[in-house]
């Protein structure tokens, strides 16, 4: 009896699993070099493709297939007057539709943002995305730290985009662009790079990027 108990508890696990993708924006996806103060200014309204920090579209698209992502949310401090050059940069170059959150306030605009996220979605697992060029390493810590006691499971990926004067905090993996994003990320039984490149080709083409709505 206790066997049978035990599978249909994991059985109901499984069928309840529910994983979210909560990335930053810019030094994550988009070169827009934030320490750089007049090239943040001048690279702010640019939203080609040479914006991209490489590969990191694919990148995406290629995560939310091996993982089963529900939900993807893109969570930047640009100011809100100016999300509108996020909104184009992340549907001109086909990364995965999501909501975009773009900073309406001061003070912990971010980690405040991800947890209301999370409170809402209630997910089984959150993959936290960023880059060490200002504070994603210690907000992602942060945030993890506060939900010990959930049961939720967190990977935290983080994009070196500067190699001086930088930390990550314990269990966070570092990547430097999309090629290696899934050097230690076990891959699906019957997944092959050919299958999500031919997908990400056609579906990039007939998905819209969505916004969070205007309230």
């Amino acid at each position: 009896m206790f066997k049978y108990l035990l599978v249909l508890v994991l059985l109901t696990k499984l069928a309840f699993a529910h994983t979210i993708l909560i990335t930053d924006v810019d030094d994550t996806l988009k070169d827009s070099r934030v320490r750089d103060r007049v090239q943040l200014i001048l690279r702010g309204p640019r939203t080609g493709p040479e914006m991209v920090v490489p590969g990191m579209n694919l990148a995406l698209w290629r995560l939310a297939y091996q993982q089963d992502v529900k939900n993807i949310f893109y969570v930047s401090k640009i100011p809100a007057i100016l999300k509108r050059f996020h909104d184009k940069f992340l549907e001109r170059n086909y990364f995965p539709p999501g909501l975009l959150y773009g900073r309406d306030s001061l003070g912990s605009f971010k980690e405040n943002q991800i947890k209301e996220i999370i409170d809402l979605h209630r997910p089984t697992k959150v993959i936290l995305v960023g880059d060490n060029g200002e504070a994603d390493p210690q907000i992602y810590k942060r945030i993890v730290d506060s939900y010990k006691a959930s049961g939720i499971v967190f990977e935290v990926r983080i994009r070196i985009a500067y190699e001086l004067d930088y930390h990550l905090e314990k269990g966070q993996v570092g990547f430097y662009e999309g090629s290696g994003f899934f050097d230690d990320f076990k891959k699906p039984k019957g997944y092959t790079d050919s299958f999500i490149v031919k997908a990400f080709r056609r579906i990039n083409k007939a998905c819209k990027f969505s916004s969070k709505p205007e309230i």
